[in-house]
């Protein structure tokens, strides 16, 4: 085969190829966003902005249930913390000031694996009385795929993720978020 003849046929499978992506950029191609949801009972992709929030019960550190469910409607701040973490400590008092000042918003402080009596003295050396989440299992720490504390998850009124924030956040970004009357 000579050399121009090889050149012809590369030319030739580097069309064809041109003309295949050519047909795929005219589709769009799925969102990642579309495929947030549980795949199996054992596998899960990261809930992420535009995706609808994963479902969760949990019992409340003073007693009763939170359903995420049950408060659609309502725009929703889940955050995953815990007393060892630093940030978290800076954060809660902004988020109970949140609460305060916005009751059209739940605001729901998670705590994952600590015993309820550990954090309930944390609480009260701070001063803190905002609504704390227990998730003793981390089943909703794994749902919502956590990997650093604190985590932020701003929650429309239609239960699609608005935000996820990572690390320390104030009052003023969640209200940035959520807008005059979320």
């Amino acid at each position: 085969m000579t050399a121009a003849r090889r050149a012809l046929g590369l030319c030739a499978a580097l069309a064809a190829m041109w003309a295949g992506l050519g047909v795929l950029a005219s589709r769009p191609l799925p969102q990642r966003v579309d495929f947030s949801v549980t795949l199996d009972a054992d596998s899960f992709t990261a809930p992420e902005v535009g995706a609808q929030a994963p479902p969760i019960v949990l019992e409340m550190l003073d007693g009763g249930q939170f359903s995420l469910t049950e408060v659609r409607g309502q725009p929703v701040v889940l955050n995953f913390w815990a007393t060892w973490c630093a940030p978290c400590e800076a954060e809660l008092p902004e988020l109970q000031a949140l609460a305060q000042a916005r009751p059209d918003v739940r605001v729901a402080a998670i705590n994952a694996g600590e015993p309820p009596e550990q954090v309930r003295s944390w609480l009260a050396a701070r001063g803190l009385r905002l609504p704390v989440l227990m998730d003793p299992d981390g089943r909703a720490a794994a749902v919502y795929q956590i990997r650093g504390q604190p985590s932020t998850f701003v929650i429309g009124v239609d239960g699609t993720i608005l935000s996820v924030m990572l690390g320390a956040t104030t009052r003023a970004q969640v209200e940035q978020v959520l807008g005059p009357d979320a």
